[in-house]
């Protein structure tokens, strides 16, 4: 440690600058009491001492100070920024704030940077107060780690007798173990007989199978001789305290070719007072356990069993926090255990886990729906909204809150849901109340369930699109149709034969309509274009054998075609304005065996020149014009 007193008796050291108004660090080596050398670099400025810097790099210590000021743990390069009236250089200095705007001019007294490096043993005085940053952030880490830990072995216990047997049980059962893959074989381990066989394809993971040797049943486990399992254990507080705590434990397995090896790894710890939902929260990093408050904010928890003895905690656990924990763990369903402690306080999750309606509780859990969908609920009644034997039903099948509201709807409307329908609907995600993707609305037309699943698997396969993207289409025809005027009472409008073809003629009779709104504009703009059409359709009109020049009748004809070849005639104005004072004209070049097919578009001039040729897309192809021009000749000389 560098003492004040000590360093005040170390000799000044005075020098000059090679260039003028530059700073000058002087260095030099003095033996301190504990019997090694220390560094003592002066600055100096215009020949006077400024300020001092020391550094002790057996306990990589470093001090500096102002002449006349106070002592303050300041790196070097530091000092003389503030010698110098500038802003420091690096952030890290616990007295400093703020980058620096400019950088003092300095530079080391001869022999005075190799007399640092020996001391400090470092290639840099920078280098060294980096690595004495580094110790004292990992000393302070290491003694925050050590104090958390030390209070936490006061409140931990030792865990039950039976968890560890209870874990053995839960992960080391009887199973086929995958130890091996060649190329194209998989080769299994039986973990009871120890038999080993070979087989070309391998199971699927988790699948029950027969050992071939002795017969058992096996749980096929792919991993290649290593499992991870989660489980959670209560237990109350070991100082005596009025408090519990949840461990959270992952347990990894490896198969020795013999037997298991069950290892078990603390990675959260949430340590709560009686009657309380949420706590403190510590959780494992790579030096120990750190905190955060709140559990369940950091980090995220997973699905695991939960060890069914408390240990006594349960009795400083709300009652609702007893029940749906110890159903959960009697019955070993996988839940995240948090969850269920912070949400105590939703009363209708102790009842659905009751009924057996375990779907629907892992929902609430998981997603907390609760707000949504048992506004104000206090009972079953109350929060499924649905008669007895719905209620039923809901347990036999034990739905989720998507087969609720299915059964809600068949209870509202008097419409029947069956079996069939419930399970088509689930295993497609079809919830009734989607109004985004358009059930909602599609269920407005085609009332019956079972009707409306009919009618989406005939439409789906004759389209080959998703459910999803069936029920999406309907709704856009249905909202077409409905501006349209068409007669949705009638069944021929509402449930089309062909959906896909109602869709688009639907949407060409928009596009139409948009296109007749857009000409009648135009004519109104321009008035006497459709004339001058029709005034020179018998100059410009003409077949060949195998092209033909087509003349529009009327505006309408030209957007149409513009908006079948993509290209700007039916976005600009100027080709109208051009037709009605006769210096250009807008004519189709077609294929005579497909004469309705719009193929080329021309702009010409009233002599025959062709200004412009466009087809799809706004582009010509060299081909088709090597092609037609010969034609085009032709039609000029007529």
């Amino acid at each position: 440690m560098i003492r004040k007193r000590e360093a005040d008796d170390v000799p000044l050291l005075y020098a000059e600058a090679s260039v003028p108004g530059r700073f000058v660090a002087s260095a030099q080596r003095f033996l301190c009491s504990k019997g090694y050398d220390m560094l003592n670099v002066d600055i100096s400025h215009h020949g006077e001492v400024v300020a001092r810097y020391f550094a002790d790099p057996v306990e990589d210590e470093y001090k500096a100070h102002l002449i006349g000021e106070n002592w303050k743990r300041m790196k070097l390069v530091n000092i003389i920024q503030l010698a110098a009236g500038l802003k420091p250089c690096i952030k890290t200095d616990p007295y400093l704030t703020g980058w620096y705007t400019e950088k003092a001019s300095w530079e080391w007294d001869e022999g005075s940077e190799e007399i640092a490096k020996s001391v400090l043993h470092h290639y840099s005085v920078g280098y060294f107060e980096n690595e004495a940053e580094s110790d004292r952030y990992r000393t302070s880490q290491e003694r925050r780690y050590y104090n958390l830990q030390k209070r936490l072995n006061r409140i931990i216990r030792p865990a039950p007798d039976g968890f560890e047997s209870w874990v053995h049980s839960l992960v080391a059962g009887p199973g086929a173990v995958r130890i091996n893959e060649v190329i194209g074989v998989h080769v299994y381990q039986c973990t009871e007989c120890l038999h080993v066989w070979s087989r070309k394809r391998k199971f699927r993971n988790r699948r029950t199978v027969t050992c071939p040797h002795c017969g058992k049943e096996l749980t096929a486990l792919n991993d290649k001789e290593s499992e991870t399992e989660k489980v959670y254990l209560f237990q109350t507080a070991g100082d005596g305290s009025n408090k519990w705590y949840e461990r959270y434990i992952w347990i990894d397995t490896q198969w020795t070719g013999k037997e298991w090896d069950v290892k078990l790894n603390d990675m959260n710890l949430a340590v709560l007072s009686a009657g309380d939902r949420l706590g403190d929260l510590y959780f494992r990093e790579y030096m120990g356990y750190t905190t955060t408050s709140h559990n369940g904010k950091l980090p995220r928890m997973h699905k695991g069993y939960i060890y069914p003895d408390f240990g006594g905690a349960e009795k400083m656990m709300t009652g609702q926090q007893v029940h749906c924990l110890r159903y959960l763990a009697d019955r070993k369903i996988k839940v995240d255990a948090n969850k269920v402690i912070i949400h105590d306080d939703e009363p209708v999750l102790e009842y659905l886990l009751k009924c057996g309606l375990h779907r629907m509780a892992m929902e609430v859990i998981d997603k907390h729906w609760y707000g949504t969908k048992f506004p104000h609920a206090e009972t079953m009644k109350q929060a499924l909204r649905v008669d007895k034997q719905r209620v039923n039903r809901l347990k036999q099948i034990n739905g989720s809150f998507r087969e609720l509201d299915w059964l809600r709807y068949e209870q509202m409307t008097g419409r029947k849901v069956s079996a069939e329908d419930l399970q088509f609907f689930m295993k497609h995600g079809i919830d009734c109340n989607d109004t985004y993707r358009g059930t909602r609305a599609m269920l407005e037309f085609i009332p019956s369930p079972t009707a409306f699943r009919h009618y989406l698997e005939k439409q789906a396969k004759m389209t080959g699109d998703t459910y999803g993207q069936t029920i999406g289409t309907y709704y856009d025809y249905i909202r077409m149709a409905q501006v349209q005027g068409l007669n949705l009472d009638s069944e021929i409008f509402y449930k089309p034969r062909d959906l896909k073809a109602a869709h688009d003629e639907c949407v060409r009779v928009a596009h139409e309509k948009a296109q007749e709104a857009k000409a009648a504009e135009a004519e109104k703009k321009y008035p006497g274009v459709s004339e001058v059409l029709r005034d020179i359709r018998d100059k410009y009109a003409y077949e060949g054998d195998e092209y033909m020049i087509v003349v529009p009748e009327r505006v309408m004809d030209i957007l149409l075609e513009g908006r079948a070849l993509g290209h700007c005639v039916d976005t600009s104005d100027r080709y109208f304005e051009r037709i009605r004072k006769h210096v250009t004209y807008i004519v189709f070049l077609r294929k005579r065996e497909n004469p309705k097919q719009s193929w080329y578009t021309l702009e010409i001039e009233p002599g025959g020149t062709v200004r412009q040729q466009r087809t799809t897309g706004n582009r010509q192809n060299k081909e088709d014009v090597k092609a037609y021009m010969p034609f085009i000749r032709e039609w000029q000389q007529v």
